[in-house]
């Protein structure tokens, strides 16, 4: 599982064949998702703590297969992801 910090950081690698990821936010702080651009605080996809999350799928029409980056406001908080392909 990535780590989010107070930097811009790969929370799930590009990959062609991806038909399905989830990412979960298991830390006490909120983390922020970007598509194929660098993260930022307060822009883009938020997951709150404790749980957000944020699914991409086929099925639910919003399959996106290239990179996701995540930040945090603070450094080393957990973030789990699932993907399938």
């Amino acid at each position: 599982a990535p780590d989010a910090g107070v930097a811009s950081g790969v929370a799930l690698a590009a990959n062609t064949d991806r038909l399905y990821a989830l990412l979960v936010n298991d830390s006490d702080t909120t983390i922020y998702l970007a598509l194929g651009v660098s993260a930022a605080l307060n822009a883009g996809i938020r997951l709150n703590a404790s749980g957000g999350s944020y699914e991409i799928s086929k099925k639910l029409g919003n399959l996106y297969t290239g990179v996701i980056n995540c930040i945090a406001s603070a450094a080393s908080k957990n973030l789990l992801v699932t993907e399938g392909i």
